[in-house]
């Protein structure tokens, strides 16, 4: 890294050494500079080291709390108003003294229902942001994407293959 920092000084300065300047450090010519340009660009996209995201985990991930999602609420929305009524049915059964500690504990599962229908909510935020996340993870593929084709193929072929055509016209022109 500290070489690429002293090319980048070099570079604004126009004191480059080598590749058409001489070795006195003089300005080099814009076509210098140009090529300068593309091999400092195929350098540092060579230095970005990036996975590719696997979209799979994250649709796994999305699909499987949709599902837990869908469960909660059946859980909340039926079955716990059922039993919550079954309990309160067998409160009103009981004898005054039990039924008084059956209605407090009714209380206590209906606390815990609207904990529970809290969570579920909790739960819909947190799908919006994995959903944004995904948005967002195929954007970031998309750049890598035309990103590497700009740089690895149009100048990777800018770099390697016009100097390559230059050395051919050098060698034509001295025969």
């Amino acid at each position: 890294m500290a070489e690429m920092a002293v090319f980048c000084g070099n570079f604004r300065t126009g004191k480059l050494k080598g590749a058409g300047a001489d070795d006195t450090g003089s300005t080099v010519t814009d076509r210098v500079r140009t090529d300068y340009v593309f091999l400092f660009l195929f350098l540092l996209n060579s230095l970005m080291v990036h996975r590719p995201s696997d979209s799979r985990l994250l649709n796994s991930l999305l699909s499987n709390e949709k599902e837990y999602h869908k469960q909660l609420l059946v859980l909340l929305d039926n079955y716990s108003q059922q039993s919550l009524g079954a309990f309160a049915a067998y409160a009103s059964a009981s004898p005054a003294h039990v039924a008084r500690a059956v209605i407090a504990v009714a209380g206590s599962f209906a606390g815990a229902d609207d904990a529970l229908r809290r969570y579920a909510v909790s739960i819909e935020t947190w799908q919006a942001e994995l959903r944004t996340l995904k948005d967002l993870e195929e954007e970031v593929g998309n750049v890598m994407r035309d990103r590497e084709i700009l740089f690895v193929r149009l100048f990777s072929h800018r770099i390697f293959v016009l100097p390559t055509q230059q050395i051919r016209v050098q060698r034509d022109a001295s025969h």
